[in-house]
């Protein structure tokens, strides 16, 4: 039986064109824009939250990944300090992967928000927290794994209620 995007009936092809687009904006963003990280990371973060419900726990992986990955490749995310996001990026793959995991498990979506992005910001901030009084990294990365990074949770998060809000009426 052949598998082709011909053979998908309307609705499996929706599904494909909707998890590519979120693959590639998730992607796209942190790799094309050089915008200031309250920007960039809260379309990232909207991004998350959006997947987070909409499907398994495993296929969540990527989409922890690719974006600190786009960002590497741009390198202008932390400008002269991205060169350390290649020591961050495995702990950036868990914060986001925790992140989508505690609100997909959550009920009730504003529990879930800031509880999700609490507990994200909590392990960069201990990580870097770690790395930074070990000398790995510099103190500026105090911020921008801390305060910055429960700014863009929430703000993605909330974002992506508001999305979801207007898909809904739309539906």
């Amino acid at each position: 039986m052949k598998s082709t995007l011909l053979s998908l009936s309307m609705t499996e092809n929706l599904s494909l064109v909707y998890w590519v687009s979120l693959y590639l904006v998730i992607f796209a963003v942190p790799l094309v824009l050089s915008g200031p990280q309250l920007v960039v990371g809260t379309v990232v973060n909207a991004c998350l939250f959006i997947a987070a419900k909409q499907t398994t726990t495993s296929k969540l992986i990527p989409l922890a990944i690719l974006p600190s990955l786009a960002a590497i490749m741009h390198g202008v995310v932390l400008g002269s300090f991205s060169q350390f996001l290649l020591i961050m990026a495995p702990f950036i793959w868990v914060s986001n992967f925790i992140l989508m995991v505690v609100y997909k498990q959550t009920n009730q979506k504003l529990i879930g928000l800031p509880l999700a992005s609490l507990a994200k910001t909590a392990w960069l901030f201990s990580i870097a927290f770690l790395l930074v009084n070990l000398g790995v990294l510099p103190k500026i990365f105090l911020t921008s794994m801390g305060v910055f990074q429960l700014a863009t949770a929430l703000l993605g998060g909330s974002l992506a209620l508001i999305l979801a809000s207007i898909m809904e009426r739309k539906a």
